[in-house]
């Protein structure tokens, strides 16, 4: 780092008055090579991300004041090349003379971007932007199961529920350098895998035209869409995922059809089931109590609204238990319960994950419900639990893991069960996902 501060500076007449802008690694090695030969006058120190700290007995300051300052020359303290084009850009807008800024020569090879040096992965968040706590629980999970990896990293998250990029901005925005150049990059969670992404707004947000800023995609516990008909991608998908997704790892999906449908574009899978459910082995279900409780927590889907049977469920619960709490795992379901029957009766658990943990933790109760990782998040907390199909996925694990599941409305099935001394033996693919971690 000297020599890199030594062949900057030889740029600048000693004994000028300078500002520093950037507090990183680069810059406190800049301010702490002019303090030891003082040949140069600092007169501020600035960063965007500013806090009121002093690093080297300097005071780190906004960048937002520069203008009123009297300097010779703006040192941008950073080697890569999208960062130093964002601050120059930013200080020509304030009407710094590109004469008075000072960088490095980043396009030399001594300092191309180098994507070995960049400790940092990339979690395409299922979680982020999203309406429904479903995805928040998947994400905890990808956390949890993966942070004897994830703990050695910068981690930075980008939603997939958004634009992954802007196309206008993909060339400039340096954020997007950590997508193309991360360590590893994983998809995380949900099911993605769409037979037709050439849609408006596909439920992975993005396109052939702004794909070029991911690279080497990892699934991460992938599921195939619950809206596929044909069990094929077209051809326009099969472009779009054979551009991104990864050919060196083989990737983690959470069903059978998701594993078909990527070999046949000739990307290999193991079928891990999704990462709620990976710590979910037969140690932690025996502690899972068998039989029923006085309370039960509740939860039906908005999305796919069964008006009837919505009534029937709350109807039989608060017949078959003393308490009934319902917990609104998506924005709208609130709104639609209380659309159709009278809450009077009903404890409604805020909607946000940390409300829903401390019932679990602190109640005996039951989940029996619609939301397919409401109640997995209660299994998780050792909870009893029924979980009641209403589309694909419920089905998928009942039959691929053994959850335990009835299909939605035949309360008779419902009736028996709650009363039985209901065991819960979940079989979790524990060499697929060893396997698929052993990757990295």
């Amino acid at each position: 780092m000297r020599m890199d501060a030594t062949i900057l500076l030889s740029k600048i007449p000693k004994g000028s008055k300078l500002v520093i802008y950037g507090a990183g690694e680069t810059g406190r090695n800049i301010v702490s090579y002019i303090n030891n030969r003082r040949d140069y006058n600092i007169i501020a120190w600035v960063d965007s991300k500013w806090k009121e700290e002093e690093v080297l007995n300097r005071k780190i300051e906004s960048p937002y004041g520069i203008r009123k300052l009297n300097f010779d020359f703006i040192v941008i303290a950073t080697f890569i090349h999208d960062w130093i084009r964002e601050i120059q850009i930013n200080l020509e807008r304030m009407g710094i003379p590109k004469r008075k800024i000072v960088y490095f020569d980043v396009g030399s090879e001594k300092y191309r971007f180098n994507p070995e040096k960049l400790r940092c992965i990339s979690l395409l968040d299922t979680g982020a932007a999203t309406m429904n706590m479903g995805d928040c629980i998947i994400m905890e999970a990808v956390k949890s199961e993966m942070d004897y990896l994830l703990k050695n990293y910068f981690v930075t998250n980008f939603s997939t529920h958004t634009p992954i990029a802007v196309e206008e901005q993909i060339s400039d925005n340096f954020r997007y350098n950590f997508l193309k150049y991360s360590k590893y990059t994983f998809l995380c969670g949900t099911d993605l895998l769409e037979e037709s992404m050439d849609t408006r707004i596909p439920q992975w947000n993005m396109n052939l035209n702004n794909c070029s800023v991911l690279r080497n995609v990892i699934l991460l516990g992938i599921g195939s869409s619950a809206q596929n008909k044909t069990g094929h991608f077209n051809p326009y998908t099969k472009e779009l995922l054979t551009k991104v997704l990864s050919k060196d790892f083989i990737h983690s999906v959470r069903n059978e059809k998701a594993r078909i449908m990527l070999k046949e574009i000739g990307l290999e899978a193991v079928n891990t089931g999704c990462p709620t459910v990976w710590g979910l082995n037969a140690d932690f279900c025996q502690h899972i109590p068998n039989q029923k409780s006085n309370k039960v927590v509740f939860s039906i889907s908005e999305f796919k609204k069964d008006v009837e049977n919505d009534k029937r469920l709350v109807e039989f619960l608060k017949k078959n238990y003393q308490v009934v709490y319902f917990w609104p795992q998506a924005y709208m379901d609130y709104n639609y319960l209380r659309s159709i029957i009278d809450l009077e009766e009903i404890q409604v658990i805020k909607p946000n994950l940390e409300s829903f943990k401390k019932v679990l933790q602190n109640e005996d109760v039951d989940y029996v419900g619609t939301r397919l990782h409401g109640g997995i998040f209660a299994l998780q907390h050792g909870k009893r639990t029924i979980i009641l199909g209403i589309d694909n996925r419920a089905a998928d694990m009942y039959k691929e893991i053994n959850i335990n599941y009835i299909q939605y409305g035949d309360f008779q099935l419902l009736d028996k069960k709650i009363y039985s001394d209901l065991k819960t033996e979940i079989n979790i693919p524990i060499d697929q996902i060893n396997f698929f971690k052993n990757q990295f």
